[in-house]
């Protein structure tokens, strides 16, 4: 449920982005066309609360596990691709996310 929240806040921010230039006027700068092929493996895992704290602004409170830990997501993704057609190789990405407290409801996005 968290990585659909996140998938959809980004797509979210992509379509407002694109909503900014309905109206017809140029856009900023040259369109980037990239392709990428990935293999990715996703897990949660438990971590010391305290070093995730470390990570962590002070505004925002970790979610704790029952068992007291941290939860922390990880994916990583070993890819390859092309940009403007033009090879950019085999590249490596990785995203770390740390579960946090906040609001519980689920927002429709039109």
């Amino acid at each position: 449920m968290l990585k659909t929240m996140i998938v959809s806040c980004t797509i979210l921010a992509l379509g407002m982005s694109a909503g900014a230039y309905a109206d017809d006027q140029p856009r900023p700068g040259k369109i980037v066309d990239v392709q990428m092929e990935c293999n990715t493996i996703v897990g949660a895992f438990e971590v010391d609360p305290v070093a995730a704290r470390a990570a962590l602004p002070t505004s925002y409170n970790l979610a704790l596990q029952p068992s007291g830990n941290a939860l922390v997501y990880l994916q990583v993704s070993n890819c390859s691709g092309t940009g403007n057609e033009q090879q950019l190789g085999d590249f490596d990405l990785a995203d770390a996310w740390l579960a946090i407290e906040g609001p519980y409801d689920v927002i429709d996005v039109p």
